[in-house]
């Protein structure tokens, strides 16, 4: 998992603070990011599509997806740093 643009870093926090840990339709998520931020539809799914992509969205199953939080994304993100980190470390010594 990377860290996200600017962009969509604030589509993925808008998205959590609007539908939270709940279910919710990919279709709703990609109508809510054109509706909110002004974007055409294909550029509205492409972002959503980053974002599943990235680990910021799962995918339940074809058409239903959940925003993880941003706890359990931070948490994953220091995990790889320190994994990633310690690595470096050794590679030093």
């Amino acid at each position: 998992m990377r860290w996200p643009r600017k962009r969509e870093f604030m589509v993925y926090y808008y998205l959590f603070l609007r539908c939270g840990g709940e279910e919710t339709t990919i279709e709703r998520l990609t109508e809510a990011v054109r509706a909110t931020f002004y974007y055409n539809s294909k550029t509205a799914k492409s972002i959503v599509r980053r974002l599943v992509n990235l680990g910021y969205i799962v995918r339940l199953d074809r058409s239903r997806a959940r925003i993880r939080s941003p706890d359990e994304v931070l948490l994953e993100l220091l995990g790889q740093y320190l994994i990633n980190r310690s690595k470096q470390v050794r590679e030093l010594s």
